[in-house]
């Protein structure tokens, strides 16, 4: 029966920085597209998110400024990119949702947790989140080969902690990012694919 299942199904992915989550999604919106319709949504690319960029390659921004710009990143992905689409039969992919903000603004100053959760308390959450842990040292690894470092080491290893702690409590699926691309992939596509089946109407 169809009684509880849903017209769209929000997926968002999470990691630290070159946990490969861009390279994922893609393939995601390139095989499930054969079939529904997939839209994608990625932080720091609105007008708000071209601002970000150039703060955080110069180092201009404080914690709380990078709260609310980020948040307001979000809530114009949300209201241009999303709301109407998600009304209708498709897949929602999201590179990265608020969890990411509390895991980064709490890595680099854990006593403004509680304000980064209430100024990103506004925001729906995720119908499903995979989680694609990484370690920091493979992070850096790889982020030394596409030369885009935003964070140091000691930070990121803060960060994945910080995504750790968060698995158990928003029942995040952790997918192993340290294997090969092609398992990781495969893990991911079996997910959706049972996502699709169990919890997506059929039109």
């Amino acid at each position: 029966m169809d009684t509880f299942k849903k017209s769209s199904y929000f997926i968002n992915f999470e990691g630290i920085d070159c946990s490969g989550k861009s390279t994922l999604i893609g393939d995601i919106k390139k095989e499930f597209s054969k079939t529904i319709p997939v839209f994608v949504t990625k932080e720091l690319t609105t007008d708000i998110g071209i601002i970000i960029r150039k703060k955080l390659g110069s180092n201009t921004m404080d914690l709380y400024e990078k709260v609310l710009l980020f948040a307001a990143d979000r809530q114009q992905r949300y209201s241009k990119e999303m709301k109407e689409k998600l009304k209708t039969h498709c897949l929602f992919l999201s590179d990265r949702w608020f969890f990411s903000a509390i895991v980064y603004r709490c890595a680099e100053d854990p006593s403004i947790r509680d304000y980064v959760i209430h100024t990103n308390s506004i925001f729906i959450k995720p119908d499903i989140t995979f989680y694609i842990d990484i370690t920091a040292s493979e992070s850096i690894r790889r982020s030394a080969s596409s030369h885009r470092t935003y964070y140091g080491e000691p930070l990121l290893e803060k960060a994945r902690e910080g995504y750790l702690s968060l698995v158990e409590k928003f029942n995040f699926i952790k997918i192993d990012g340290m294997r090969d691309y092609n398992s990781v992939r495969e893990e991911v596509f079996c997910s959706i694919n049972k996502i699709i089946t169990e919890n997506l109407k059929i039109p």
